[in-house]
């Protein structure tokens, strides 16, 4: 009960400071753009602030009741055929879109067709997590989106690895912990990684940071079919 009580404690801290951030930006940005007469380029600068806050904003009450969800309930997720490769491709080219960052080049590795039995709404939600994990901490450089398929293993493997700041190798397990992040002036991170894996692990399968990897972050997902 008191563990419990503990975890609720730390879950309502974090949840007011990861909420804040971008209520802070949305209602600064906006008070900016009501008063005074700025130039054009500065009201577009304004107004693309505060989309990005609501996006984000909007990310974490998403993966809050995804995340509820999950750990109110044990039962098997459901699984259907899906086009891996497809829904890698879609996912990629959405993040490029909200990214919009021309210094960040997105690589496209899906190798050949892939289908296998999986929940693709679970699934989704894991690598757009990742993808927007790997834009938010790289300012310039690439973002690669891998596929592989293990066909004697019958393994699926999913990698997103970027040349942004990277994680150190004593918080490489340490990020995947609930209400946990590397960089404290970046909401949502570990409310993110905590939600991939616990998708990943009720799958059946495994994720983790790629200690093989430099030059940025490499987090890669292995789910068996």
């Amino acid at each position: 009960a008191m563990e419990s009580e503990k975890m609720k404690t730390a879950f309502i801290n974090s949840m007011c400071h990861e909420i804040r951030t971008p209520l802070n930006a949305i209602n600064g940005f906006s008070d900016l753009l009501l008063e005074g007469d700025h130039d054009h380029d500065t009201r577009r600068e304004f107004r693309e602030q505060i989309w990005a806050s609501t996006t984000a904003l909007t990310t974490l009450l998403e993966n809050m009741l995804e995340l509820s969800q999950l750990v109110s309930s044990e039962s098997p997720l459901p699984v259907a055929q899906t086009d891996i490769r497809l829904l890698c491709a879609e996912r990629l080219e959405l993040q490029k879109q909200l990214g919009d960052n021309p210094a960040v080049e997105y690589v496209n590795e899906a190798g050949t067709e892939i289908e296998i039995p999986t929940n693709a709404f679970y699934l989704t939600r894991v690598v757009d997590n990742l993808l927007h994990n790997a834009a938010k901490f790289t300012a310039a450089g690439r973002i690669t989106l891998r596929c592989r398929n293990d066909e004697s293993r019958r393994t699926l493997q999913i990698s997103v690895s970027d040349t942004g700041i990277g994680i150190p190798p004593e918080k490489r397990e340490w990020v995947f912990e609930r209400f946990t992040k590397v960089d404290p002036f970046k909401p949502g991170t570990g409310i993110g990684l905590y939600l991939c894996r616990l998708v990943v692990t009720r799958l059946g399968g495994d994720i983790h940071v790629c200690p093989e990897y430099s030059g940025g972050c490499c987090i890669r997902i292995e789910l068996p079919y």
